[in-house]
């Protein structure tokens, strides 16, 4: 092992076939490999904070006390329980769609540096964060304050998570892409955060039409800007 390498990080002189990443992050940047402190480490620990996140979504599901069970079934239905259960659904739901989102991500980013830690952690804080506004619109579903804040919290978690992309294309931080897949990896980028901002400038309008757009909207437009990036990667071929 050459002098400068400890254990843990791999050698650039063993990865000679492999593209190398750009001289002016070399010192920060650290290649993928089978070791258990390179990309797979960022990976398992996003993963954990993602499951932990699902998890303690339950913890926002409260029985009110004053509820008796003659009552149980009623409250269920279209008491409070039912508007806890359904912004726990929608919670799992979109936190689901975020980790979906990251996996797919990580798949195309080959090494990384401090500015992308930090970027990912930033990501990952507004998912920890996400079963406290859960919780108040489950609470307090009609009110304005908590659809602003859950909305708020969707659009700066995707925000952060859009910027995880577009750092790691600046700084070469991905291998060579097909263009199909970064054109539709960078449009999905765009249009997420855009969506969970439409949604939430409608909270003052009405709640139910911004819940449809934060759960609709978003794989509506994935699955669109997907289909447009395909079409497109065809034609340039043709």
């Amino acid at each position: 092992m050459a002098s400068g390498y400890g254990k843990g990080m791999s050698n650039p002189d063993d990865h000679a076939g492999d593209e190398r990443v750009p001289e002016r992050s070399r010192s920060l940047a650290v290649r993928r490999s089978s070791d258990s402190t390179g990309m797979d480490r960022i990976e398992f620990f996003s993963d954990a904070v993602f499951a932990i996140a699902m998890t303690l979504l339950v913890v926002t599901l409260v029985v009110p006390l004053t509820v008796s069970e003659n009552e149980l079934g009623h409250a269920l239905r279209t008491g409070p329980l039912s508007d806890q259960l359904f912004a726990f659904a929608l919670s799992f739901v979109v936190i689901g769609q975020f980790w979906i989102a990251h996996h797919r991500l990580f798949r195309l980013i080959r090494s990384y540096d401090l500015g992308l830690l930090w970027l990912n952690l930033f990501h990952l804080l507004g998912i920890c964060f996400l079963p406290f506004p859960t919780e108040l619109l489950g609470r307090y579903f009609g009110s304005p304050l908590a659809g602003y804040l859950y909305g708020g919290t969707l659009t700066a978690t995707s925000f952060f998570g859009a910027s995880v992309w577009f750092y790691a294309r600046r700084r070469q931080l991905t291998g060579r892409l097909e263009h199909d897949v970064e054109r539709a990896t960078t449009l999905r980028a765009i249009t997420t955060p855009i969506a969970f901002a439409v949604g939430t400038l409608f909270v003052p309008i009405s709640m139910w039409v911004a819940v449809a757009i934060w759960a609709l909207l978003l794989p509506i437009t994935r699955a669109t800007v997907t289909a447009a990036a395909r079409a497109k990667a065809k034609a340039t071929e043709t």
